[in-house]
């Protein structure tokens, strides 16, 4: 039993340390997505906080002849100054995610540029119960839960047994005294080498600490027993909910990039009306605003 326990016992830290390594490379991965995102979303702000620059400018000049309000002038102004606001706030953010990832893989910060290119499309949303069995098996919760499980099933079983059945110690022991200490003067035969040899032998005829002892391991086996069920119901019910996650990120996606052509559409028609005109003489031309 003893051997055994130790198996089960020294599998526990394996299995919490491959769950914090898994957690580990998800949260990197997670930043670095994060900062490919943030880069590319900072490079779109400059842009736009450029085209809020020159509308500043083409207000200011049109307030000079007379042809727009002041207040056209300060609501330009409030729009490129809220740009200027969610830049910042985008800067600081890349900061603190360069120095997450520096603190996660030991690289320096100016060294960690994320490539757009690196980063693998969505996944498809599998299967509530394949995605379900696949975590189970590569779960580090779930496999350090349940070899604690079995290790105090293990430990309750020992204890149980160790109830009923008697304890045999073997001791032996050896002295060597000095002569310098005027032992023989004392004692009628003595002697410098002494070994001493003794067996203790313990019957559980009442054992009421190992009685005590058995009953709280059962009680632990139990509770440990529990718990691991318990995460693999809660790893079930997550799974159920990334499940609907990843088809609602798809479906999101796919209205974004469905937004994103149409806003391209529209700047396209802006800029044909602009050169061209919009072939109605009545309408109102457009400005550079």
């Amino acid at each position: 039993d003893r051997d055994v326990t130790g198996v089960q016992t020294c599998a526990l830290p394996i299995s919490s340390m491959r769950d914090t390594r898994e957690k580990v490379v998800a949260e990197t991965a997670l930043a670095y997505i994060e900062l490919d995102t943030d880069r590319r979303e900072l490079e779109a702000m400059d842009q736009q906080h450029s085209f809020g620059e020159q509308l500043v400018e083409i207000e200011r000049q049109r307030n000079a002849e007379g042809i727009s309000s002041a207040m056209d002038v300060t609501q330009a102004e409030l729009t490129n100054a809220q740009l200027e606001l969610r830049r910042l706030h985008l800067k600081d953010h890349i900061s603190l995610l360069r120095l997450r990832l520096a603190n996660l893989t030991g690289l320096a910060e100016d060294s960690l540029t994320p490539e757009s290119a690196s980063i693998p499309p969505g996944p498809v949303a599998p299967d509530p119960h394949t995605l379900n069995a696949t975590l189970n098996t590569h779960s580090g919760a779930i496999a350090s839960s349940q070899a604690d499980a079995e290790s105090k099933q293990y430990l309750a079983v020992g204890d149980s047994r160790k109830v009923w059945r008697p304890q045999v110690a073997f001791g032996i022991q050896y002295s060597r005294y000095a002569k310098f200490n005027n032992y023989a003067e004392y004692y009628l035969r003595f002697q410098h080498n002494n070994f001493d040899v003794g067996i203790n032998l313990v019957l559980p005829i009442f054992d009421a600490q190992g009685r005590d002892q058995a009953r709280a391991s059962a009680a632990d086996a139990v509770h440990a027993r529990e718990q691991a069920d318990l995460f693999r119901l809660q790893l079930a019910e997550q799974t159920r909910q990334l499940s609907g996650s990843l088809a609602e990120l798809q479906a999101q996606q796919k209205i974004a990039r469905l937004q994103s052509d149409y806003a391209q559409e529209n700047v396209d028609a802006v800029e044909t009306q602009l050169q061209n005109g919009s072939g109605n003489p009545n309408a109102s031309p457009l400005t550079p605003r």
